[in-house]
């Protein structure tokens, strides 16, 4: 085991790497010191963890900071209309144009997120309901054309008439059903429907899952950027703005946050992506999701 001292000056040897790329595990030994065999047999053995892990943490930084480079899609906007009215959503009052996304932005969209795949699949819905798209099977078929699995969140009102396309697409629908329908009822009414809904496309290629803000006792909804006004912490994790990640509205322009429903975070667009990079807002000093870096908390 090397002491930190050689740990530190291995790491430092690292770093001068003369490209900054990627370090494979033959240029590893190299900058180590090590002979590649020697190195491997360390490596099965548990030995040399100094020299090995600040060589591993640094290929990861390398890695990571390339990767961010591209600007990654976290999800994508399919409409911003909604046949609902709910009091504590501000799409009801949304001042910015209403669209839904053509199949020459969404081809775009495809294109770049191939680029840098975040998660396991492509999230399609932002301000608005996704069902309601006019030519939603074209557009499900667009993204599952390229190989991609779709997660999609609804307020279930057209789910009964939508399904048979959901049901015929080849890629893996995740579906959240959210709460909307259900405010009155209440969570039991709620979680009934849910369990009805899970048995009908079961064994299908849909999956059919409880929204993130229901519980059984109560639903909680979100303050979108309604909460005490503070300093904006760079510190404070943000998955947009740590890792150059934003939502593609309908027209394709890139917000800097999910839950922006005027677009005044807007940057840039799909368009033209090249060196895009997410940014804080006016609504980051009041966001009621910050939460701690990963591996933190």
């Amino acid at each position: 085991m090397a002491t930190a001292a050689e740990a530190q000056a291995a790491l430092a040897r690292i770093r001068d790497c003369p490209d900054g790329s990627v370090l494979p595990l033959e240029e590893t030994a190299t900058l180590l010191g090590v002979p590649l065999p020697v190195l491997t047999k360390a490596i099965n053995l548990g030995k040399w963890g100094w020299q090995i892990q600040l060589a591993i943490a640094e290929t990861e930084r390398r890695r990571l900071a390339e990767v961010r480079k591209v600007i990654g899609i976290y999800n994508i906007e399919l409409t911003n209309y909604c046949n609902l009215k709910c009091s504590y959503c501000p799409q009801p009052k949304m001042g910015r144009a209403k669209g839904h996304m053509s199949e020459e932005i969404l081809a775009l969209c495809i294109e770049h997120y191939l680029k840098r795949r975040i998660g396991s699949a492509l999230i399609v819905n932002n301000f608005g309901e996704p069902l309601l798209h006019p030519e939603l099977e074209s557009r499900l078929r667009q993204i599952s054309a390229a190989g991609i699995d779709i997660e999609v969140n609804t307020n279930g009102v057209l789910l009964e008439k939508k399904l048979p396309i959901l049901l015929t697409i080849p890629s893996r629908i995740d579906l959240a059903l959210s709460v909307h329908q259900w405010v009155a009822q209440g969570p039991q009414a709620y979680f009934e429907a849910l369990r009805v809904w899970q048995e009908r496309v079961a064994g299908t290629n849909v999956s059919i899952r409880q929204a993130s803000n229901a519980s059984e006792k109560m639903f909680f909804f979100h303050a979108w950027s309604k909460g005490p006004v503070q300093d904006w912490d760079p510190n404070i994790y943000c998955e947009f703005l740590w890792d150059n990640r934003c939502t593609v509205l309908w027209n394709g322009d890139f917000a800097s946050c999910c839950i922006d429903c005027e677009g005044e975070s807007v940057f840039g667009n799909i368009a033209a992506p090249v060196g895009a990079r997410s940014r804080p807002w006016r609504g980051c000093s009041t966001c009621d999701y910050r939460h701690a870096p990963p591996g933190t908390r």
